[in-house]
């Protein structure tokens, strides 16, 4: 377990550094949104279901131009970071229209240990680890600044709002208006 930690810290690093130094290349092609995020769950739900979490979804068909590699590492960590700071309670995964029948977003809700509002924009900086998450050692504080980093190369917005004791909701915002992402929904 130990090993497995240290080595997911590396790989974090790593990821990190690749991302920073723009050596990713984007492998775009069209992504059925639905099945990818019911995957990236799926590789999440043992680690929900060992801290007796529940790990729900709420998925629309959609289809995606997007690289589908990065885009599960954008979500996973997401998704990572809502069970490793959830003690109780669960995780809901959401991908849902806005304002537009074209737009979309997926929103992540945990019932975890929550962000001060001071720190809202802060935990999206490499190595920066919560003050309301004392208690919890693990980690290097990259789970954040790696996916805003995946977005800012993705082309998606990602903000998030949370209250201390009460869960955060990470909004990924897949806006259309953005050049580099085209959608194809399906009913």
């Amino acid at each position: 377990s130990a090993t497995r930690e240290v080595l997911s810290q590396f790989n974090a690093l790593f990821d990190l550094a690749e991302l920073n130094q723009n050596q990713t290349t984007l492998k775009i092609q069209s992504v059925q949104l639905k099945e990818l995020i019911e995957e990236v769950c799926i590789q999440h739900h043992g680690a929900a279901q060992n801290k007796g979490l529940e790990l729900r979804t709420r998925l629309l068909d959609a289809t995606l131009e997007t690289d589908p590699v990065l885009f599960s590492r954008l979500l996973g960590n997401i998704i990572g970071n809502a069970i490793k700071y959830s003690h109780s309670g669960g995780v809901l995964v959401a991908l849902r229209r806005y304002h537009h029948p074209s737009r979309l977003q997926i929103k992540v809700w945990d019932t975890g240990l929550g962000i001060p509002a001071d720190e809202h924009d802060l935990v999206f900086e490499a190595f920066y680890k919560s003050k309301a998450q004392n208690g919890t050692n693990d980690g290097f504080g990259l789970g954040l600044s790696i996916v805003a980093e995946l977005a800012r190369l993705l082309g998606f917005a990602v903000t998030l709002r949370s209250r201390v004791n009460r869960g955060t909701m990470v909004l990924i915002d897949l806006s259309p208006t953005k050049p580099s992402l085209r959608f194809k929904h399906q009913k």
